[in-house]
């Protein structure tokens, strides 16, 4: 049925990495696991902050077809 479409509703939450650098006020490309797929999405970030490639990220909001992420620093991630 809809088992094709993606929602990309259900990108919030996820982490990743970022495939090209996110700059201040600017977007740029992650990689994010969800449904079930790698799946390479437009992105924001949420703060001021310049996200380089390859930093990981979480999707913490969704803008019409952009993910809104922020930078998971080294060290806060859970064990």
């Amino acid at each position: 049925e809809t088992s094709g479409n993606v929602d990309i509703q259900n990108a919030i939450g996820a982490t990743g990495h970022v495939f090209a650098r996110i700059r201040p006020g600017g977007s740029g490309e992650v990689q994010v696991t969800f449904q079930g797929k790698l799946q390479t999405m437009q992105a924001v970030s949420s703060s001021e902050e310049t996200i380089n490639t390859g930093d990981f990220i979480k999707v913490v909001d969704v803008i019409g077809n952009t993910l809104q992420v922020e930078r998971i620093k080294p060290g806060n991630e859970e064990e």
